[in-house]
């Protein structure tokens, strides 16, 4: 074999696993997203009534991959969203409870966007 051949063989890209799809792919193929914590909703922000007030988690896309916390891997397109809905991936991958807002992560997909289109 030449040296290039050997070079290219031994090059290691980072593979993840779609969370929607259950598939593993490149880091190029997928993108990724993290949990926030946000505001709590429920009664007034005067009540303290904690059964009736909850926290709501925000799914965000991790646009340079330099976000702290868990992260989970997606495809860019609508139907591994929709599983990954479907099945509650996201609750599990981030081993949270509770509701999850997941609008910035549609509206990433639906857009089609690229990391590379937000900077």
């Amino acid at each position: 074999m030449l040296r290039e051949e050997l070079l290219v063989q031994q090059i290691h890209r980072p593979v993840r696993t779609c969370i929607g799809c259950r598939t593993t792919d490149s880091t190029s193929e997928l993108f990724r997203v993290v949990l926030k914590h946000g505001q709590h909703r429920g009664h007034a922000q005067g009540d303290q009534d904690d059964a009736a007030t909850k926290q709501v988690c925000r799914v965000v896309v991790d646009y340079f991959l330099r976000e702290p916390g868990r992260g989970a891997w997606l495809h860019l397109n609508t139907r591994c969203l929709e599983l990954a809905q479907k099945k509650r991936a996201f609750s599990r991958a981030f081993r949270t409870h509770g509701e999850i807002d997941l609008s910035d992560v549609s509206q990433f997909v639906a857009t089609g966007a690229t990391p590379e289109a937000k900077i």
